[in-house]
């Protein structure tokens, strides 16, 4: 009798031992898993802890996640995930890739308007050039966008589903946020004309560069003034010219207080370019640049308010193909 007592009470120790083991296993096992949906979810977790007396708390998330069907929601998540990085965010990516080359097609005219006009001499000609010069912030925008479309996504796991979930929902939040920090970084990545530089080139009539403009440094003013109008000049030509036509079928250019604040060198420089461009123009400006512009333009009309009540208009004709009346210099019109 005595001896099957103590077997019975050898086995009950150890089955008590064996149990206390597994409850403490059990209560390990409980807490490690506590503890990552706590890291993971801070806000559902906020009044729980990783202690085995909150289990029912942890139990009745549990049965509420799925009685709302959130797992069978995961797949539709992949799903919207996919379809919409792939209708968004791939098209911007596509497009900031594509830039570059776009604006490298828009050049192309304006380089035949250039090329149409010497730019030096009468065997001079200019060119410009667009190299693409993203800054490391707009490559790592790129890299992101890529890590959100790219991939194979019918093999990705539900971690590796959340981490581009993750990079997404930090760039969109980048995108639209109002801070200024965030609103400047935005005008930096989306901005592609920011994302290439211009270079000129001058050839001969063989096609030999002779001299490449990367900035204005190294260049007289003169020399500068005249690159930069040059090129606008052609731009303007590009866009009142057709392809046939050597000179703009409409080219009146109107501009308002024209050189009021340049010298008469540069006044007769910018001329020189539109003239040879063979654009009319049309000029707003102080009676100071009335001798430099005199073998510019065929006409004058001064307008003077000398009461401040009514404007007053006299026109001098310098040269006409045919006789005409000019105005009678006290000819007045009310302001």
């Amino acid at each position: 009798m005595d001896e099957v007592a103590r077997k019975v009470q050898s086995a009950l120790s150890k089955d008590k031992d064996a149990s206390a083991s597994r409850a403490a296993d059990a209560e390990a096992s409980f807490a490690g898993r506590a503890a990552e949906f706590r890291l993971g979810w801070p806000a559902a977790s906020a009044e729980l802890t990783a202690d085995i007396r909150d289990r029912y708390g942890y139990r009745e998330l549990r049965e509420g996640i799925i009685a709302r069907g959130l797992p069978e929601k995961e797949s539709e998540f992949r799903k919207l995930l996919r379809e919409r990085s792939q209708d968004v965010v791939a098209h911007l990516l596509s497009d900031l890739r594509d830039a570059p080359g776009l604006i490298r097609e828009r050049i192309l005219p304006v380089n035949a308007s250039l090329g149409r006009s010497p730019f030096e001499g009468a065997d001079r000609f200019l060119e410009i050039d667009v190299k693409t010069t993203r800054t490391p912030e707009v490559d790592e925008f790129l890299t992101d966008l890529r890590r959100i479309v790219e991939g194979n996504w019918a093999d990705e796991s539900a971690a590796g589903a959340e981490q581009r979930f993750a990079v997404l929902q930090r760039v969109i939040g980048r995108l639209g946020s109002k801070d200024r920090v965030d609103i400047d970084w935005r005008n930096r990545v989306l901005d592609t004309r920011l994302h290439v530089s211009f270079l000129a080139r001058e050839k001969d009539v063989a096609g030999r560069v002779v001299r490449v403009y990367d900035s204005a440094e190294g260049l007289s003013g003169g020399q500068r003034q005249k690159l930069v109008i040059f090129c606008l000049a052609a731009a303007l030509r590009y866009q009142l010219t057709e392809e046939e036509d050597e000179v703009p079928r409409f080219g009146s250019i109107v501009l308002d207080e024209a050189f009021d604040k340049a010298d008469s060198r540069y006044t007769r420089n910018a001329m020189e370019v539109f003239r040879e461009f063979g654009f009319h123009m049309i000029l707003a400006t102080p009676q100071k640049l009335l001798q430099t512009l005199e073998p510019y333009v065929g006409a004058i009309t001064s307008v003077s308010n000398p009461d401040r009540d009514a404007s007053r208009l006299a026109n001098v004709v310098f040269s006409v193909d045919e006789p005409e009346v000019a105005t009678p210099p006290h000819a007045e019109s009310r302001a």
